[in-house]
């Protein structure tokens, strides 16, 4: 049994033994394997870089170290840091320095210059100092997202600051009124005033005023809806207003902020524009011309009496601010429009001035069924809209068609007459001529036109007869120059035929003249005529240097004029066969008269004479 025992004994400690020979084996099989795999990976700062130092000497290093710092035994711990941390180092030379010193720990967290974090720790150990670096990319990482969390609160905390300061400096500086009230209507806070002319309206003036508004309207509201509205409020003793626009929002608990601002320039602007629209509909509604103005969208928005009158349609219908499209075709219902070849293109390109508004420019003449003529005009509008004019014409029309016809009526009449006439207008330009006319002097409408200027017809007409003064008291009369009296003389054309010419005045200012055939009859109708060329006694009496008709009033010889009207006669007495004779008495004869009205005088008086003149007379 004993020895038995001691057997036993022996088994369990050889089994005890190869055991713990087993268990290190692998321990250092796994050392090996750690060491070597960490040797062939670069070094792991998970554990830390130990390094001990004295007198500013690393005097030992850790493998870890080693790895990291290379061989940095007997070298000076200041040039190890400058090497690991480039610019970053000369916080942890402090540190260090301080740690040598006074002995003061030190914890840094550093980073390198390509940005990796390290963390230094530093403490005293016996007669050196212990340094140990970590990598601390975690923990950089977190202390990153840290400094990020700091500083949005920072920055929420002075948006904050700013924001209250700028609600503060706005109630406590600006026109404006603030409150706050609870659920139960209760006012928690309000502050603020307004200015109005030489007053103030405070925040208990308007609030208290919105409460009372509020319990009076009961009306369900929504809540985070914006309430606006206008409050009129007494501000002096003189019963003087100031209006505030009022905007409240009711919250979710129910409670209610809300702020006034001054309103008495939009109250006087409105005021003013109600007047204005007051005044343009009470001026509209006496217009004869029909106004309808459609907005943007193509609706009605405006519309007078006149327009309801024209085209016959009930006054509420319109009042309900059809669009175009619906008052075409209604238009087009009651007949109301012109007959159309294509209805739908023509309202198309109605409609379609809205595309443009700014550059619309509409205007047509509406035939109607029954006669009517509408004229209408499309003009822009403020805002996108249109303003459409309808004015009926229909009586303007009827006169234009009667007077066109009066004209064309005249004109025939004209033409058939066998005098030649021809109207000069005020400003010397022919205007009609009749055909009459065109036979009398071998004319044709080439060579005598409408708008011919008087002195180029008067030297056509010339040039196709005897020299004679008729012509420039003609373009006289035509161009105002001479009295606008009635008047005849005699003319004799280059081929021996005598014409008879009247001058009339036209109360437009414009000139008729008529040439006709000169008649053999005695003549004595054609006196009075000349009667009348001749000044009236009490005209040239006095010193005055000018007659009523215009005419210079001085001395002259009655010889020459004599003279000159018998060379001007010479043609006419070689035509007609009749010898004339002067006789004057010896000298000059001076006399005061307008030279150029006494030769016309005598000239006058001499083709008369010679107009009446029988075979074998002698004058």
């Amino acid at each position: 049994m004993r020895g038995d025992t001691v057997i036993s004994l022996t088994a369990n400690d050889l089994l005890i033994v190869v055991s713990v020979g087993l268990i290190l084996f692998v321990f250092l099989c796994w050392r090996l394997y750690y060491v070597a795999g960490r040797q062939e990976s670069g070094p792991s700062l998970s554990d830390g870089a130990v390094l001990m130092v004295s007198d500013g000497m690393v005097k030992q290093a850790s493998v870890e170290a080693v790895s990291l710092l290379g061989a940095c035994e007997d070298h000076p711990i200041i040039r190890v840091l400058d090497d690991l941390l480039g610019d970053s180092a000369a916080e942890a030379r402090d540190a260090v320095n301080r740690l040598e010193m006074i002995g003061e720990p030190l914890d840094l967290l550093i980073r390198g210059p390509d940005g990796r974090a390290f963390e230094l720790i530093g403490k005293p150990s016996g007669a050196m100092i212990r340094l140990v670096i970590r990598d601390a990319a975690l923990m950089d990482v977190k202390l990153r997202d840290a400094e990020d969390r700091v500083n949005a609160a920072d920055n929420a905390l002075k948006k904050r600051q700013w924001e209250q300061d700028t609600l503060t400096g706005l109630i406590s500086e600006a026109p404006i009124i603030a409150w706050h009230r609870s659920a139960s209507g209760d006012i928690n806070w309000s502050g603020g005033e307004i200015k109005v002319r030489n007053t103030s309206v405070t925040a208990d003036q308007a609030v208290d005023l919105i409460v009372a508004r509020t319990k009076l309207n009961r009306q369900p509201v929504l809540a985070g809806q914006p309430q606006k509205s206008r409050i009129e409020i007494v501000i002096n003793e003189n019963a003087e207003t100031a209006s505030l626009h009022v905007v409240e929002i009711i919250r979710q608990d129910g409670s209610r902020i809300g702020l006034a601002t001054d309103a008495g320039t939009a109250a006087s602007a409105e005021r003013t524009l109600t007047r204005f629209v007051q005044t343009m509909t009470e001026t509209f509604a006496h217009l004869t011309v029909g106004l309808a103005i459609f907005d943007r969208n193509q609706t009605l928005a405006l519309f007078n009496p006149a327009l309801v009158q024209m085209w016959q349609v009930e006054p509420a219908w319109l009042a309900r601010r059809p669009s175009l499209r619906d008052i075409i075709d209604e238009l087009r219902t009651t007949r109301r429009l012109p007959e159309l070849q294509d209805f739908h293109k023509w309202r198309s390109r109605l409609l379609g001035l809205f595309e443009n508004t700014e550059a619309a420019d509409y205007e047509d003449l509406w035939h109607l069924a029954d006669g009517s003529n509408i004229r209408v005009l499309a003009r822009p509008h403020p805002h996108g809209s249109l303003a459409f004019i309808f004015d009926d014409v229909t009586e303007r029309v009827r006169l234009e068609q009667r007077y066109r016809h009066s004209i064309d009526l005249r004109r025939a009449t004209l033409d058939r007459l066998t005098e030649g006439i021809a109207v000069f207008g005020a400003n010397g330009l022919l205007q009609f001529v009749n055909q009459a006319f065109h036979d009398t002097w071998g004319t044709d409408s080439e060579t005598v036109y409408a708008a011919m200027h008087a002195r180029q017809l008067i030297g056509l007409c010339e040039r196709l007869s005897l020299p004679d003064p008729l012509w420039l008291r003609l373009h006289s009369f035509i161009t105002g120059e001479e009295s606008r009296w009635a008047w005849s003389a005699h003319l004799q054309m280059g081929s021996g035929r005598r014409l008879k010419v009247r001058v009339a005045p036209l109360p437009d200012g414009s000139t008729m003249t008529v040439f006709g055939d000169h008649r053999g009859t005695s003549s004595l109708s054609d006196f009075p005529a000349v009667a009348a060329d001749l000044p009236a006694p009490d005209a040239a009496a006095g010193d005055a240097e000018v007659e009523e008709q215009g005419n210079v009033i001085e001395h002259c010889d009655l010889s020459d004029a004599l003279d000159h009207t018998a060379m001007m006669l010479d043609g006419q007495n070689g035509a007609n066969g009749v010898p004339v004779a002067f006789a004057a008495p010896s000298g000059k004869r001076i006399v005061r008269a307008a030279e150029l009205r006494l030769r016309q005088i005598l000239f006058n008086l001499g083709s008369i004479a010679l107009s009446c003149a029988e075979d074998g007379a002698q004058i």
